[in-house]
């Protein structure tokens, strides 16, 4: 330091440590305030006095044996303790630091005095403010590492970016499966370490962390979007992304947090496919193919698009399934189904409808081009044989054909349809095509046909038949008791008969008939039961019908009657 002008002066004078100037020979040349206010004196009673005399005996022993030897060997001591002597006080303990310098040109020494309370108390609160700041920075460090233990062991994935949408960090389940490590993908683009696709149309999907940065808000992805990783892995994956702030509301980056549902969509599939197809074939079940039916009847009241619905029945199903068993039924029809499924667009819907009946939408597709695959299928089941242990069956399939167009209200009628035109198939031979036409006579009858089904179902269980005896009288003797048949009449809802010529065709079609018989029977033996005496009747003769009569169940349940 060098002391000389008076601008010098005045800075030393500012100094808040005592300080002094001293010659060579150690004679006081000039002290800073500091120094005469801890001492009490005046510049005139301090100059060119000894600043050996400012200390006690054995600190001026020390100063010529030892300080100022150093002193002018080195050209400097520091952190010397010494006593400092007051007037009427203790001496206080200073730590004397002295250098060579220049004062006014002449070689001196300066001597700084620290106050040893004053800087243990500077020390002590500097220690304590390390302290703090240690203490602090070691409970920063213990949140930090709570955070990242945190982060690692969470099952999402977290992902962190800047404001411009680059990688600053991710956890080890984003690590996975993303396929970038930690290294690698910081400052890579989102985009590029994140690469999410739609499930259905694989069309890029827009990063949802950029998205949540541009729109200052949270942000999620659509619905069946896959990640694909580094390593070309495809994950489902559902996530958000949301903007990271800082205490002032700056946004800083985004924050990226997603979750694999490879696993859950795949059992959702798979319950979803269980629900909807048949567990035997494999196709569509009765419940999704009605559903699909329904949606496509309602586009036909919007629009005038043609599409046709083709009802399959297999004849002779029920003779494999007599002779070899319902296993290997089974069989005949997991092939049957792949032998229909050849003949199908992938636009189309084959179902199975249920026992051995199937059904099948034609999509976009007119009457005529419907008639050739029909026909087309019933040339393949021509062809088909099925065989079992040496065994060869022969399946034909009878097929009803029905335009799904705005003329129906309803999918019920429009597979009322379908079904009446199939056994009109089956009435004229079988493994063949029936269209369907509103003028078509047997399906007239059909229908009419399955309306009597109704009635008789209710006849019988509200028990509305009624018997009839028809005497029956011979012309060359008078019997001892009486001859009679027994006829049967349906009583309608106005109170009239109706003859059995009008129900039986349909009783006998849908195999009613013999259910009806059991009726006459049970019905006869009762009125016979409640006679007085049975010598009353001679002769009742009761017609059953050809159903009834090749029924064994049916013939022991009468002989038991």
């Amino acid at each position: 330091m060098q002391i000389g002008p008076v601008g010098s002066l005045e800075l030393f004078d500012q100094l808040p440590c005592p300080s002094m100037v001293t010659d060579m020979a150690g004679q006081i040349l000039v002290g800073n305030a500091a120094l005469l206010e801890i001492l009490g004196s005046t510049h005139e009673a301090l100059n060119k006095k000894q600043m050996s005399t400012l200390f006690g005996p054995a600190d001026r022993q020390r100063l010529r044996t030892s300080i100022w030897p150093k002193l002018m060997r080195g050209g400097s001591v520091n952190e010397m303790s010494m006593q400092l002597k007051l007037p009427q006080n203790e001496p206080v303990t200073v730590l004397v630091n002295a250098k060579r310098c220049a004062f006014q040109g002449a070689p001196c020494y300066q001597w700084v005095l620290f106050v040893a309370r004053a800087r243990s108390k500077f020390e002590a609160e500097l220690v304590a403010a390390n302290e703090d700041t240690r203490r602090i920075a070691v409970q920063l460090a213990d949140q930090f590492e709570l955070l990242q233990v945190t982060m690692k062991s969470i099952g999402d994935a977290v992902v962190t970016t800047d404001a411009d949408s680059l990688v600053t960090w991710l956890n080890p389940v984003a690590e996975r499966l993303t396929g970038w490590p930690l290294a690698d993908a910081v400052g890579q683009p989102i985009s590029e370490v994140c690469k999410i696709v739609e499930a259905a149309t694989r069309v890029p999907t827009p990063s949802p962390a950029t998205k949540s940065i541009r729109r200052d808000g949270p942000v999620g992805l659509p619905a069946d979007t896959l990640l694909i990783s580094r390593s070309g892995t495809e994950s489902g994956i559902e996530d958000t992304a949301a903007p990271i702030r800082n205490a002032k509301g700056d946004i800083l980056g985004s924050v990226l947090v997603f979750h694999d549902v490879t696993a859950q969509r795949r059992m959702s599939g798979e319950l979803t496919f269980r629900a909807t197809h048949d567990s035997l074939t494999g196709l569509v079940n009765r419940g999704e193919f009605e559903l699909r039916l329904q949606r496509i009847l309602a586009n036909t009241h919007l629009s005038t698009t043609e599409h046709a619905l083709l009802y399959i029945d297999l004849d002779q199903f029920k003779l494999v399934n007599d002779a070899c068993g319902h296993t290997v039924g089974d069989q005949l029809l997991r092939q049957v189904s792949e032998l229909l499924g050849s003949v199908v667009r992938v636009r189309d819907t084959l179902a199975r409808l249920g026992g051995d009946e199937f059904g099948l939408i034609l999509e976009h597709c007119n009457m005529g081009r419907a008639q050739s695959v029909g026909q087309q299928i019933c040339e393949l089941m021509d062809d088909f044989r099925f065989t079992h242990e040496g065994r060869r069956f022969r399946i034909g399939a009878s097929i009803g054909l029905v335009p799904v167009d705005a003329r129906w209200a309803t999918t019920e009628a429009l597979l009322q349809a379908a079904d009446a035109s199939c056994y009109s198939a089956k009435d004229a031979g079988r493994n063949r095509v029936h269209a369907w036409f509103d003028t078509d006579q047997e399906m007239l009858t059909r229908r009419g046909e399955l309306q009597w089904t109704t009635r008789i179902e209710q006849a019988l269980d509200e028990d509305s038949f009624v018997l009839y005896g028809q005497r029956i009288q011979a012309l060359d003797a008078d019997p001892h008791g009486a001859h009679a048949e027994v006829l049967l009449r349906m009583r309608a809802a106005d109170g009239s008969m109706v003859s059995p010529a009008a129900f039986m065709p349909a009783a006998e079609r849908f195999s009613m008939a013999s259910r009806i018989d059991r009726w006459v029977l049970s019905n006869t033996l009762q009125w016979l039961s409640r006679l007085p005496t049975l010598e009353l009747v001679d002769n009742l003769s009761i017609n059953l019908s050809g159903q009834s009569i090749g029924d064994r169940a049916f013939q022991r349940w009468a002989l038991e009657a």
